[in-house]
């Protein structure tokens, strides 16, 4: 039997929200807490981008560029080389770095080595 509050570490992990505007279904957009270590790590380190007279938090982009190469798709890896052109002046490259070879990925090949 579970307590209340292994109940709600049980339902925290599992649990997302879905959030729309009635009477459309789109757009929409999920939000769902951190279960793994680069969401923890993407949340914890967020970064501060203007948007307008606003603010938007995205995640490092040293950790976007590394993620588009291991999803490996033609696109994701054109889109990390885009935005490692694009950003290169402001990338962290001893973070990009350590998140290449935590995917096990690399810039040169275009994907997973």
């Amino acid at each position: 039997m579970l307590t209340s509050s292994e109940a709600l570490r049980e339902e925290y992990a599992t649990a997302s929200v879905r959030f729309y505007k009635p009477p459309n279904l789109l757009p929409a957009f999920e939000v769902k807490p951190p279960r793994t270590p680069p969401q923890i790590y993407a949340l914890e380190n967020r970064v501060p981008a203007k948007l307008g007279r606003g603010v938007v938090y995205i995640s490092p982009i040293e950790l976007q560029i590394a993620y588009k190469l291991k999803l490996g798709s033609d696109k994701d890896v054109e889109d990390a080389h885009f935005l490692y052109n694009a950003l290169k002046d402001f990338i962290n490259k001893e973070e990009l770095e350590t998140w290449l070879r935590r995917f096990g990925v690399s810039m040169r090949s275009g994907g997973a080595t």
